[in-house]
């Protein structure tokens, strides 16, 4: 708002009006009397000097308030300093690649990834993982769009919404084996990672400042030890058979999906790790950890060196990697 004084050289035989009270008549009276003059230089100018002063005083703190706002808004959304590099191979002894994975970047405060591992037939695994990583990716341009704030809630809907069309394709189309997926998902922020897991896919997280570089973040689906034996007892079958075997949460076979959330606090430097079991299911973690040590390598060369590795250690199952290093 801009406010404008304006002056009006008082001179004998000119005159001003105002509206009186009561009637609203208007008066005229004579500027060059001396009592009027002091009325209207005591009471109405100072008055009116208050007045235009507090509205910019409001103008003002107005002003600071959208300033401070603007700046808290810059301050909690940072620019997201990240690299990221993904990699899928079919294996060598598999007809199929049931994995799918995904990498997007909505905008530049954050980025989205996704393994997703079929299970089923060969081609319904597929299509499982595939609608995973297709779905959070439209999510994931509206998130983009809508300016979400909550990326746990974000996670947690969307893939309730990928197990809930599974579901209901499977009970439509009454599949003898109900098609599919595992799925480790990671929404990363300058100083959040939100992760979302079902399945055995895993998230790792390495850091060479610590005691313990390398951490698995993610607990896999699996029975424990308990119900390995009354199952082991059961089929007749040996626990590291079953254990391999027997998933206890997936997307698409229940109705409601077991989602776990984790919450990290990115470390500049780190590697963070997701995979499918073709990874970690055959690879010891030693050896991933020292792929992962070696000094110089990018996202991309990292990514290549786990994939071959896999490969190395017989390749029996699809293998999907994704890393992602905070800025150095």
């Amino acid at each position: 708002a801009v406010f404008r004084a304006v002056s009006t050289p008082v001179t004998a035989g000119n005159s001003y009006s105002h509206i009186a009270g009561g009637g609203g008549k208007r008066t005229h009276a004579d500027t060059a009397d001396p009592d009027k003059m002091e009325i209207f230089h005591k009471y109405f100018a100072p008055n009116c000097i208050i007045c235009l002063k507090l509205i910019l005083l409001h103008t003002i703190l107005n002003k600071i308030i959208f300033f401070n706002s603007i700046f808290d808004d810059f301050m909690k959304k940072q620019i997201l300093d990240i690299k990221i590099a993904g990699e899928t191979n079919i294996g060598l002894h598999r007809s199929r690649n049931e994995d799918s994975f995904l990498v997007c970047r909505p905008d530049e405060y954050s980025a989205l990834a996704c393994v997703a591992d079929g299970i089923g037939s060969h081609s319904d695994g597929k299509i499982a993982s595939s609608i995973c990583c297709r779905d959070l990716l439209d999510a994931a341009m509206q998130y983009s769009e809508e300016k979400f704030s909550d990326p746990e809630n974000f996670l947690r809907t969307t893939i309730a919404a990928v197990n809930e069309k599974l579901f209901e394709r499977n009970y439509r189309e009454i599949r003898p084996r109900p098609m599919g997926s595992t799925a480790v998902s990671a929404f990363f922020e300058a100083d959040l990672i939100t992760v979302a897991n079902v399945g055995d896919s895993r998230l790792y997280e390495y850091f060479a400042g610590r005691e313990e570089p390398f951490r698995q973040v993610t607990v896999d689906h699996r029975p424990d030890e308990e119900l390995l034996d009354k199952l082991s007892e059961k089929y007749n079958q040996d626990k590291r058979t079953l254990r391999s075997r027997v998933l206890l949460h997936s997307l698409g076979t229940r109705h409601r999906a077991t989602i776990d959330i984790y919450k990290i606090t990115p470390i500049t430097g780190a590697v963070y790790l997701l995979c499918s079991d073709g990874l970690c299911g055959r690879v010891p973690d030693d050896n991933i950890a020292a792929i992962l040590a070696e000094p110089g390598l990018s996202v991309r060369e990292l990514t290549s060196r786990l994939v071959r590795e896999a490969l190395i250690f017989g390749g029996r199952d699809n293998i999907s990697v994704i890393t992602a290093r905070y800025g150095e």
